[in-house]
């Protein structure tokens, strides 16, 4: 996405180019009485640990059993255990400070967990802690279509996937068993609204938008020649326009050959972006495995940056790719992509120079070490890469220092994810108008940075 408050996803336990598309939206939240703020201090450990079966406690924090066995594993092409973080110490907000030699120390410096950066809770907030039992808190299982915002009901099998602010509004592509849309959601209201596509609403049948091809779309981009660019899972690039919904057919990634290259695959599971110029900038991999960036054009295709065992197939300088590209997404005319091995690149697309923003292993940077690099975003001048393990994983960046910072969700219906409900990718977007992260996976959440509490977006 060439928006800079884009969390991208990156797919886990999924096929390739299969993913599943969910609507977003932000909600409509009631105002309510202020209540003092209910404190919680766990050690990290005790939240990454037990069976994740189990539903969110009743007051909506976390607890020890909400982490997935797979979430301490080693993580793909690294050989490296995951940090335990019996070194590390956390807060009722869902920081983990892994300098705090006590939980104390921790909570000394934390931020106040009822309010916002400038004291005040956001705009409409439920505090889950205290209202459990609120539409926006309870936990997925019992979280019905339509309990949050209005208009088309959005049924069990439909999953967000990629999406974009514009305006006083999220555009969201989202699929489902029957269908795929495009679809958007007003952020002071969280109502959903079809703009083009098909997809079954939840209480009456399929409902359709515009004319023209569909794809299982993954992905959708704002167009700087106006309209929209929607990628589906089959390569399928489509051009959107939103007044009338109607689509038309721009280019096919899977048929493309770069620059005399041919069998490369597209990684368009892992998102796409899309420039200036409305060039698609996305990652492909060939059959030995290497990685790397291309940027397509319907008059043709061209090598972004490529690191091969050979001279003859690189293009750019750097270390070599991670295994994976997750999360794609554009920013200060750079690629920034994550890895499953717990890096974060950044790509120039003028030169296709390739640099370490953090890695683990071997490490660049220091800070936590958790699982939690399966999608990426810039906010409030950090970058964020997350990823869903039981709960609601961050991580927060310094793209100078490269140091890295854990938090996760200690509330709300981010704090406790069943075994049953595990999303197949996740995607954030910065809410431009609050400290908050946009959550789109299974389910439509948002997340407070300042106090690790959640809310449901919309249902």
């Amino acid at each position: 996405m060439s928006k800079s408050q884009v969390l991208r996803r990156g797919p886990s336990e999924f096929p390739a180019r299969e993913v599943a598309v969910k609507a977003i939206a932000i909600v409509a939240l009631a105002t309510f009485a202020s209540v003092a703020s209910c404190s919680l201090v766990l050690p990290f450990d005790e939240l990454t640990s037990g069976n994740q079966n189990a539903e969110a406690p009743l007051d909506g924090g976390p607890q020890g059993d909400t982490a997935p066995e797979h979430a301490d594993q080693d993580s793909p092409g690294d050989g490296a255990a995951l940090d335990d973080h019996s070194d590390d110490t956390d807060d009722a907000n869902g920081h983990v400070d892994a300098d705090a030699s006590s939980p104390e120390d921790a909570d000394a410096t934390a931020p106040d967990s009822s309010a916002d950066v400038d004291g005040s809770p956001p705009t409409g907030w439920v505090d889950c802690q205290t209202y459990p039992s609120d539409p926006k808190c309870v936990p997925w299982a019992q979280a019905n279509p339509g309990s949050v915002g209005n208009g088309i009901g959005l049924s069990s099998d439909t999953t967000a996937m990629g999406g974009f602010v514009e305006g006083d509004h999220v555009v969201v592509a989202v699929r489902g068993l029957a269908g795929s849309a495009i679809i958007t959601v007003a952020l002071d209201t969280g109502d959903r609204t079809l703009v083009s596509g098909s997809i079954k609403d939840a209480w009456t049948s399929l409902q359709t938008r515009g004319a023209g091809p569909l794809s299982s779309f993954i992905d959708v981009d704002p167009n700087p020649a106006g309209g929209w660019v929607a990628v589906g899972g089959d390569g399928s690039v489509i051009a959107i326009d939103p007044t009338t919904g109607d689509r038309s057919l721009s280019m096919q990634l899977q048929q493309m050959s770069c620059e005399g290259w041919s069998g490369l695959d597209p990684a368009v599971d892992y998102g796409v972006a899309v420039d200036a110029s409305g060039a698609v900038l996305v990652g492909v991999s060939n059959q030995s495995g290497t990685y790397g960036i291309v940027r397509a054009t319907p008059s043709g295709c061209t090598m972004v940056s490529f690191a091969g065992s050979q001279p003859e197939t690189t293009r750019g300088s750097g270390p070599e790719f991670a295994y994976g590209l997750w999360g794609l997404t554009l920013f200060e005319d750079a690629v920034w992509i994550a890895s499953p091995e717990r890096s974060v690149m950044r790509v120039e697309v003028a030169t296709g120079d390739r640099s370490w923003v953090t890695k683990v292993n071997p490490p660049v940077g220091s800070g936590s070490n958790d699982n939690a690099f399966e999608a990426l975003t810039h906010h409030e001048g950090d970058v964020w890469t997350g990823a869903i393990h039981g709960l609601l994983r961050l991580m927060k960046i310094d793209p100078v220092t490269h140091n890295r910072e854990a938090y996760y969700a200690t509330s709300g219906p981010a704090s406790a994810v069943p075994q049953s409900a595990i999303p197949y990718s996740v995607t954030l977007l910065s809410h431009p108008l609050e400290d908050l992260l946009i959550v789109l996976t299974d389910t439509m959440m948002l997340y407070d940075v300042q106090t690790g509490d959640s809310n449901y977006l919309s249902r």
